[in-house]
């Protein structure tokens, strides 16, 4: 709060008002002159009016005032100085007219004034006004000089006197104050005006305004002797030039009542003249009755009336001379009236009687009286040329002395500026010789600043900035933000925290923020600035400097690093494990994940801050406090794999801790980390598993026993059907030999029946045999060229005859590691298969491929057979399992189930692909490197 009881901002926004009002004053009155509306000029009809220069004036210091209340920029602000100053001039205009009698032609220079009342000078203000204007405007013009602070505070008191004063005298019918003859009163609107001017003048705050203007207001000693120098000249020049224009007035004047004392005398001689003329005219009339004597005589009678006319016009200045002119006008008519009279005479009665007329006039002589009479004022005329010839030359000789005498003044007063201004710049050049050179050092130090640098006016219009500054903020031209305001760069909050940082250096202090801001060109960048102010020799801010530093890598890592800091903070709140930090001074908990939360089955709010101690049995507390502190002795990783605790509502857990100390920068341990993991469960499983591990144990070495029986039974009875068989096969063979002839041909057929049921039952057993061996057998494995293996297995294969012969292609097939026996018999039993499945087809086909892929071998054995039904593939590989009739295919049905078992035995994989009557494919896979079985 200031002394007015309100805020700054509140009498500015009066001081706008009163500006406001008085512009509309001003102008009202200038539209009122222009187009001839009284109402518009004066507010009281009949009242003095407010002259157009006046109201010209009042608009100007009006405008003045607004602008200053409005803290606009510095070239609007000249602008609004250089109003009040003209305002003030036409003011002191008018009172040099006042005091020297002087008519400068400004009354009425742009409206032609009509008005009657209290205007002894047309157009011209009131003194009163005047002197008031003058003190007001060349306040307002002074407003920004903080030295000049008391002389405005005076003037805007002046004006609210004066302004008051006339408005009570208005109010109180004081006519001694708001009417006067011969000086004119000041008018209602502008002494409303006056106190509205005054009152904004002293609602300014004192130092408002000057900061911006403080540079101009600061001259050295020679700038201001120089400026007085020129002031006095000017001075000099105007009295002088003035005196000067004074006496050649005086002059002019002169040669023009010289002109005029020479006209009276050629008037007089002109007029005596005339009238002797005139007589002579008409006697030759009268005489000879000739019309061009009466012709002679009316224009002679009209000579004399129209030298009457001049005379009486050219001695209107002489009061002398119109007392002579006032007889010799009386004379004249009489003399006229004489020569009318004889002129009447000769017209109505003829020659005689005008004689007669002119006999009786003659004794009068009122010619020769006229004749007297104009040679007295000759005289008259001729003394007072010769003072007026006299006082011309005076006038003369004092004009020159005058103009001689001013420029002379003004030359000698110039010649000693110029000899000061001389020395003053030759010092000044060596001193800005040396000044450069500093420049220049501490320009280059500027320049090379890695930062943006600009300088800004204490309005906040950016002036200047570095080449670093315009290539970070991407500017090709400086021209296109010369002189923008610094401040409206920033949005948002980044503003208000530039506006702190703007008014600390306008103070003498320097500021600083961080903020967003992006380039010309549109690139994101943020900028960490400092505003210094520059002092001038006072130790007063004249300008400021803007030191920006482009923190956008920063300002993107922070972001990153939080992105970063949010990401672990979700990561370690959302572990299924527990994870608590510790102080590692204290060893109090400072921070706890969920899954602690739900572990230890306290809330959270009640376990930070809080040590085991507080938290835990002392047995277990004493436990986790040892681990705590071994680890903060090592330095290192410590892994508990088992610690036992009593939790509130989990009852007794097993845990797997991880403790780790967390260093500072220095490796100084400040925090305990601790990762534990709930392994109750693994545990009981472990438990369980031991207990099934061991039955299962168990289990194996009964099954171990029980395979080992069933192989021992398995060899006993193979060997136990193969006797019977071959007994049964030798005797059908004896009765097909011997007793043939004795049996018929069912009996025959009985016996090859039995002989071939007696062969396969001997090719089942050695099949049972033989898969039962690859249990058992060893997997010897060596690199297997398994194209060239095939190849063999095909050649051996169709050995066989066969009706057709089938068509065997067989691609590249990569090797392989394995048993080449083992291997073999998988390819002889897949080939085997795929001709006698084929060899019903018309032209039967076999295509074996091979491939290699990073894990595994991949290869297949494809028929145009009669392929199989897909929905009993998965008892192709069974032993027995056929899925055709032996009437139609020949086989045992446990070739496919040694094939699955090699190929399983290699780590390997089996299956088919098949369709009735379209063929089928086999394929199977090996490993790179296969496992020994």
């Amino acid at each position: 709060m200031l002394r007015f009881g309100f805020s700054t901002e509140d009498r500015l926004g009066w001081v706008r008002l009163a500006a406001g009002v008085c512009i509309a004053i001003g102008l009202t009155d200038l539209l009122g002159w222009i187009i001839d509306v009284p109402l518009l000029r004066t507010i009281l009809p009949g009242s003095v009016a407010m002259k157009a220069n006046t109201g010209i004036a009042m608009a100007f210091c009006g405008t003045a005032l607004l602008v200053t209340a409005r803290n606009s920029s510095m070239s609007v602000r000249r602008v609004a100085q250089a109003m009040a100053a003209v305002a003030a001039l036409f003011a002191l205009c008018t009172l040099a007219e006042y005091l020297f009698a002087w008519d400068l032609g400004i009354d009425e220079w742009l409206v032609h004034d009509s008005v009657n009342a209290y205007n002894l000078f047309r157009g011209r203000m009131s003194p009163i006004s005047a002197a008031t204007l003058a003190a007001v405007g060349l306040a307002l013009a002074a407003t920004p000089y903080s030295r000049l602070h008391g002389a405005t505070r005076w003037a805007g008191v002046a004006g609210i006197t004066i302004g008051s004063s006339s408005l009570l005298g208005y109010a109180w019918n004081a006519t001694e104050i708001v009417t006067d003859q011969w000086v004119p009163p000041v008018a209602l609107n502008t002494a409303a005006c006056f106190a509205l001017l005054g009152g904004g003048i002293l609602l300014l705050p004192k130092t408002f305004g000057a900061a911006s203007h403080r540079e101009a207001t600061k001259l050295t000693a020679v700038e201001a002797k120089i400026l007085i120098g020129f002031a006095a000249a000017m001075v000099l020049l105007v009295i002088g030039g003035t005196y000067t224009y004074k006496t050649s007035v005086e002059f002019t004047q002169s040669i023009e009542w010289l002109t005029q004392t020479q006209e009276v005398r050629a008037s007089l001689a002109a007029l005596y003249g005339s009238v002797a003329g005139a007589e002579l005219a008409l006697r030759d009339y009268v005489r000879t009755d000739e019309p061009l004597h009466g012709a002679d005589y009316n224009r002679l009678v009209g000579d004399v009336h129209a030298k009457l006319r001049d005379l009486q016009r050219l001695t209107a200045d002489n009061p002398a001379q119109q007392q002579n002119f006032a007889a010799l006008s009386a004379l004249m008519a009489a003399r006229l009236q004489s020569m009318e009279t004889v002129h009447r005479a000769y017209k109505d009665f003829g020659h005689e009687a005008a004689r007669a007329v002119i006999g009786l006039r003659r004794e009068t002589n009122a010619t020769r009286d006229v004749g007297a009479l104009t040679d007295r004022m000759g005289l008259v005329a001729q003394r007072q040329f010769l003072e007026r010839q006299s006082a011309a030359t005076h006038a003369r000789y004092t004009t020159l002395m005058s103009l001689l005498g001013t420029l002379t003044l003004a030359a000698g007063l110039f010649t000693a500026l110029f000899r000061g201004i001389h020395r003053e710049m030759m010092a000044r050049r060596d001193a800005e010789t040396a000044l450069r050179a500093s420049d220049q050092y501490n320009r280059s130090i500027v320049e090379s600043s890695p930062d943006c640098l600009g300088v800004l006016s204490l309005d906040g219009r950016l002036r200047q900035m570095t080449a670093q500054g315009r290539k970070l903020m991407q500017v090709d031209d400086f021209s296109s933000i010369e002189g923008i305001d610094w401040l409206k760069v920033w949005k948002g909050a980044e503003r208000a925290a530039a506006r702190a940082a703007f008014d600390a250096a306008r103070g003498g202090k320097d500021g600083r923020f961080q903020g967003y801001c992006p380039t010309l060109k549109g690139e994101p960048k943020w900028w960490d600035v400092i505003i210094m102010p520059v002092l001038d020799a006072a130790g007063n801010p004249e300008r400021l400097l803007a030191v920006a530093r482009d923190i956008s890598d920063v300002k993107r890592a922070e972001t990153e690093l939080r992105e970063a800091n949010r990401f672990l903070d979700s990561l370690i709140e959302n572990l299924p494990v527990m994870v608590a930090v510790k102080d590692a001074v204290t060893l109090k908990y400072v921070r706890l994940n969920r899954a602690a939360e739900q572990l230890l089955g306290y809330p959270r709010e009640a376990m930070l801050g809080r040590s085991a101690d507080e938290l835990m049995t002392p047995d277990e507390a004493n436990a986790v406090i040892a681990h705590d502190r071994a680890t903060l002795a090592q330095g290192k990783l410590v892994e508990i794999r088992e610690q036992h605790i009593q939790t509130d509502s989990n009852g007794a857990r097993i845990l797997h801790v991880m403790k780790m100390p967390l260093a500072d920068g220095e490796g100084k341990a400040q925090f305990l980390l601790g990762i534990s993991v709930d392994i109750t469960e693994r545990k009981l499983a472990e438990q369980a598993i031991h207990a099934l591990n061991s039955a299962l144990h168990a289990k194996a070495e009964q099954l171990t026993t029980t395979n080992r029986e069933l192989e021992s039974f398995s060899y006993s009875v193979s060997h136990d059907l193969r006797a019977p068989l071959r007994a049964i096969d030798g005797f059908a063979l004896m009765l097909e030999e011997d007793h043939a002839p004795h049996l018929d041909a069912e009996a025959r057929r009985y016996l090859s029946v039995i002989r071939d049921n007696s062969k396969r039952m001997g090719e089942l057993i050695d099949d049972l045999l033989a898969f039962s061996r690859l249990g058992r057998l060893p997997v010897a494995t060596q690199e297997i060229d398994i194209e060239s293996l095939v190849h063999e297995v095909v050649d051996e294969a169709l050995t066989v005859p066969m009706d057709p012969l089938p068509r065997v292609d067989i691609g590249r097939l990569p090797p392989a590691h394995g048993d080449r026996a083992l291997l073999r018999q998988v390819w002889t039993n897949l080939i085997s298969n795929a001709i006698k499945y084929s060899s019903k087809n018309a032209a039967p086909r076999i295509e074996v491929t091979g491939e290699r892929s990073v894990a595994e071998n991949w290869y297949s054995v494809r028929d145009n057979g009669v392929g199989f039904n897909m929905q009993y593939a998965d008892k192709l590989f069974g032993v027995f399992q056929r899925l055709h009739h032996a009437d139609e295919f020949g086989g045992t049905g446990v070739g496919l189930a040694i094939v699955h078992r090699v190929v399983t035995r290699h780590g390997g994989r089996v299956w088919a692909e098949g369709r009735v009557d379209e063929g089928a494919v086999f394929s199977f896979t090996l490993p790179e490197v296969t496992n020994n079985g």
